[in-house]
């Protein structure tokens, strides 16, 4: 039993070692971002690339839809803190929603969609969220590009997986990080506020600047998921 908690600690750590593997805006993760082909929730194939198109921020949570807790609650504090912004999806800013599970078929995404859409409650907001499934590859490219960490568990049978939302700019390139699953308005807004500014000064200050973004400590991940366990 101790050697099983042990395990599961040290997968929980490196699954939340953001120092390894955050990507910054002065870095170029946006090429795989564009490219990658993935299902959107009423089954079409489309580019991920598509939904920078409208020159608005992108908040991408990479979840997946079955997960028996902690994506959920990703979802929720995502949609919490947005319901407290006086910005509005579709016209502001974009959500995607990509399940790093390549089992999961466009009907789930479509329920999350419908599920998440009623939660949210400003009616004409629904271009604004995007639910989307995808394929081994695409997936592995999308997760690979803004470091974000998993890997399904045999012992359990479910994914072990850290909890995050990434904020990224017109360009689809990564402007912060949010950690955990409860995310203040203020932060998400300065995440959504600040893409373009943040695009602009990585730009101008050359390949050492970083962008800014949430330094606190993201312990939640690991406590949630040892707690599940």
């Amino acid at each position: 039993v101790v050697a099983r908690a042990e395990y599961h600690r040290q997968v929980a750590h490196r699954l939340i070692d953001r120092r390894r593997d955050e990507i910054f805006g002065n870095r170029r993760p946006e090429a795989q971002l564009r490219r990658r082909r993935v299902e959107d929730s009423e089954g079409r194939d489309v580019a991920i690339g598509d939904y920078f198109k409208s020159g608005r921020p992108v908040v991408l949570a990479l979840v997946y839809y079955e997960c028996p807790m902690l994506c959920t609650q990703v979802l929720n504090g995502l949609t919490g803190a947005l319901e407290t912004l006086n910005l509005d999806a579709g016209k502001d800013f974009d959500v995607i929603a990509l399940s790093f599970d390549p089992r999961e078929e466009p009907k789930l995404a479509k329920a999350k969609k419908i599920a998440y859409m009623g939660r949210y409650g400003r009616p004409g907001t629904e271009d604004g969220w995007h639910f989307l499934t995808g394929s081994q590859e695409s997936i592995a490219r999308v997760t690979d590009a803004v470091g974000f960490r998993y890997t399904f568990d045999e012992n359990i049978g479910q994914f072990a997986h850290g909890a995050l939302i990434t904020v990224l700019t017109p360009e689809a390139r990564i402007s912060r990080y949010l950690y955990g699953i409860d995310y203040g308005g203020r932060d998400l807004r300065a995440g959504l506020v600040g893409a373009p500014a943040c695009l602009a000064a990585a730009a101008g200050a050359g390949s050492g600047s970083m962008p800014p973004m949430n330094v606190g400590i993201p312990q939640g991940p690991q406590d949630e998921y040892e707690r599940r366990l």
